[in-house]
């Protein structure tokens, strides 16, 4: 390709890119809710340089350019200054909020403390802190089955010897239920994996579990909410038939 050409081709991209980053250096998009049309949230974005380039244009200045490894850094840098990186940088609402508007028919069923730890669980996954977020949810079933335990009233040596799965089924042999059947596959080993999450997993396979743990303590709240409405519906038959 003719010299003036090339030169004529990298000035049009130029100018189309630096008119990108003056006129739109930042960008709002909305995304709407493909099942409620109502339901939506702003997302902001920043373009900008890729930050190698100024490292890459040094550099292509001063290298060997028939070295094998001088000719990738000048095929990224030929390649990279005619890119643009758009970055997502925040969003409204959050991550963390859209997940609490869900999670806020829990609030029922858990007592002050644990529906504190299950948003900050949700606020540390949204924040990438895996770890943390883990703490939070094992603290949740730690609870639910403190309380459980509080209205059967197991005062037995072996009950407190036990691993906490098998106290677990202790206390559903009293006709309790804990853990609902739909998670009957996995029930043995929910403890285990938030345990392991909170003292040996790192963020990254905390947060590849966290939305499969959520899940677990959301099916276990899911059943104490089927049981409350049970017993309140129950209690209403018997007012109304009994006098």
């Amino acid at each position: 390709m003719p010299k003036d050409r090339e030169q004529f081709i990298q000035d049009c991209i130029n100018e189309c890119k630096y008119g990108i980053l003056k006129t739109a250096g930042e960008v709002r998009k909305i995304y709407y809710c493909g099942f409620q049309a109502y339901h939506s949230a702003f997302v902001n974005f920043r373009i900008y340089d890729p930050i190698e380039v100024e490292f890459y244009e040094e550099y292509a200045k001063i290298i060997d350019k028939e070295d094998n490894e001088s000719k990738q850094i000048i095929e990224a840098y030929d390649y990279l200054k005619n890119c643009l990186i758009i970055q997502k940088v925040g969003q409204f609402p959050s991550l963390a909020d859209m997940q609490l508007y869900d999670v806020e028919k829990y609030r029922k069923v858990l007592g002050k403390d644990s529906f504190r730890d299950l948003t900050r669980a949700i606020g540390l996954y949204a924040d990438g802190i895996g770890c943390g977020a883990f703490v939070y949810l094992r603290r949740i079933l730690e609870r639910l089955v403190g309380e459980i335990d509080d209205e059967v009233g197991l005062d037995t040596e072996e009950y407190k010897k036990a691993r906490f799965d098998d106290k677990i089924a202790m206390l559903e042999k009293t006709g309790k239920t804990i853990i609902p059947d739909s998670l009957k596959a996995v029930k043995s080993k929910i403890y285990g994996i938030l345990s392991k999450g909170v003292h040996e997993s790192g963020d990254d396979e905390c947060m590849e579990m966290f939305p499969y743990m959520q899940f677990c303590i959301e099916q276990i709240l899911d059943e104490r909410i089927r049981q409350k409405n049970l017993e309140e519906k129950i209690k209403k038959l018997n007012s109304k038939v009994n006098g």
